[in-house]
């Protein structure tokens, strides 16, 4: 996963209704979770920025490219 695509997603995360922009209640809203959010509310984000598709698994395929870009860097 390169890190165009990761940025992608976290954008994503950030961006809850999907509207191609961050406001500014959803910046604070994804900040609060990423830096103040439950252990399960962390797990939700980081999920969410590495399934590619924006679906509720993660694919064999996405799993080789998030090891392979982690062992290669």
């Amino acid at each position: 996963m390169t890190d165009d695509i990761l940025m992608d997603r976290v954008f994503k995360a950030f961006d809850r209704d999907n509207d191609g922009q961050v406001s500014m209640l959803e910046w604070v809203v994804g900040l609060n979770t990423y830096l103040r959010g439950t252990l399960d509310e962390k797990i939700a984000f980081a999920f969410n920025c590495y399934s590619l598709k924006g679906e509720k698994h993660i694919t064999r395929e996405e799993i080789f490219q998030l090891l392979k870009s982690s062992v290669l860097k």
